[in-house]
């Protein structure tokens, strides 16, 4: 089994001490196998998503329906989950081991056949494979080897998403795990590959736990991608339950949107596709119709290299990614002791993919309003800001988050700014101004 959980492709080698060629591998030859850890954190309940190597190899032919068959030839009834690229169905083996999910368990292994059957072992906390039989899990020899659970969760309060959030207890319901806890103490937990450590605290009355040091940083890298209150608020009864992220080289992804929490689901194949390791940032431009334009911008503030590649789902080749066919990104994050005004500098990124930049250069704005300005090649900086300001009353522009620099073809820039919650803010004289 790869680092990823699936069955590698075999290399057609022998031993050196045997005398015969090697034997093609295939599905039809004892089908495909991939592993699923369970993970204390996030215990499978009832979908399981199979390795990324697998989904490339199978996605395309695995049925809408198809059956689970466990070692004792148990049959139950699976569904594939296309949009989520999830197998579900779970749910009626813990029923039968009377189990509310798989966290006391230690792995599955999942055998395909090509066709409509998924073979399922399951291994205990001693990875030794047990039968689905309920008298052998609840009190038998296998009791011994089932691991505790050492999870806990936090229903996650509107005071703990605060700009200074001073704290999160967690519930007594789990004393029995925090009773292990010092009194100042570090944790840490995990998700896949991903961990975050907690600074832990325990105040009196009752030594009630709770999380202090490092609560922000876990709740900004976990959180679900969400669409700013006012474009739901807005846009929402537009957006349909799915919809397709298109990127520039081609590669789409159909994800689900949860309009009453303002959430995309399904979007974290696009950071292990396009190999994000966090710090980069996706702009989404609503088409006005059903879909959204990603654009991913690296942690150098310009737009990535884009990689060869389209989604497993795509039948068709990646497309060429050029400044001719769509320009080139950059962002600038307007601070409060430095506010933009008339002079700025561009990554060095983006001075370096293009080249000889031109001296004289024009700025569009969403209000239609140009302005020209000149590029300094002694410092490298960009001129000419102020004159927009002018026209627009401000003093700078920091009112706003951030500005976006659409850097196109005959030497003009496309200006776009946005507000605290990272929605783009229409200038005033756009025919959208009074909205966002």
């Amino acid at each position: 089994m790869g680092e990823d959980g699936c069955e590698i492709q075999y290399p057609e080698v022998v031993h050196r001490s045997q005398i015969c060629c090697p034997v093609p591998v295939s599905i039809s030859d004892g089908g495909w196998k991939f592993v699923n850890f369970i993970s204390l954190a996030f215990p499978t309940e009832d979908k399981v998503a199979p390795p990324r190597s697998f989904m490339r190899m199978f996605g395309s032919v695995i049925p809408e329906w198809f059956i689970y068959k466990t070692k004792d030839n148990g049959i139950f009834g699976g569904h594939y989950e296309f949009l989520e690229r999830k197998l579900s169905g779970m749910r009626r083996v813990c029923e039968v081991l009377r189990l509310v999910d798989f966290s006391l368990l230690e792995l599955m292994v999942f055998t395909y056949d090509g066709g409509r059957v998924f073979k399922l072992n399951l291994f205990d906390g001693h990875n030794v494979e047990i039968g689905l039989d309920v008298n052998v899990v609840v009190s038998g020899s296998l009791a011994s080897t089932l691991r505790q659970c050492l999870h806990f969760k936090i229903e996650v309060m509107p005071s703990h998403m605060l700009r200074y959030c001073h704290g999160v207890c967690v519930p007594t319901q789990f004393q029995r795990l925090t009773a292990s806890w010092k009194k100042k103490d570090k944790i840490r937990v995990y998700r896949g590959g991903m961990s975050w450590e907690f600074e832990i605290r325990k105040r009196r009355p009752g030594n009630q736990t709770a999380i202090h040091g490092g609560w922000i940083e876990f709740r900004q890298e976990i959180e679900l991608k969400k669409i700013p209150r006012d474009f739901v608020r807005k846009y929402g009864s537009r957006l349909e339950d799915s919809l397709l992220l298109k990127f520039r080289n081609g590669y789409e992804i159909a994800v689900v949107c949860k309009n009453e929490r303002g959430s995309l689901l399904g979007v974290f194949s696009i950071f292990e596709d396009f190999g994000l390791e966090g710090g980069e940032m996706l702009l989404f431009e609503y088409n006005g119709v059903r879909d959204f334009n990603v654009f991913v911008m690296g942690k150098d503030l310009t737009e990535i290299i884009y990689p060869n590649i389209v989604h497993f789902t795509q039948n068709r080749r990646p497309r060429t990614v050029s400044m001719r066919n769509g320009g080139l990104k950059y962002v600038h994050f307007v601070k409060e002791e430095e506010p933009l005004y008339d002079e700025f500098e561009p990554p060095f990124s983006f001075k370096e993919r293009c080249g000889m930049l031109q001296g004289y250069h024009t700025f569009l704005f969403s209000n239609g309003k140009k302005t020209v300005g000149q590029y300094n090649h002694e410092n490298g900086k960009y001129q000419g800001l102020a004159k927009i300001c002018s026209i627009l009353g401000l003093q700078n522009f920091g009112k706003f988050n951030l500005v976006l620099f659409s850097y196109e073809e005959m030497y003009v820039t496309t200006v776009s700014v946005f507000d605290d919650h990272f929605l783009e803010v229409f200038l005033p004289g756009t025919p959208l101004s009074s909205g966002k």
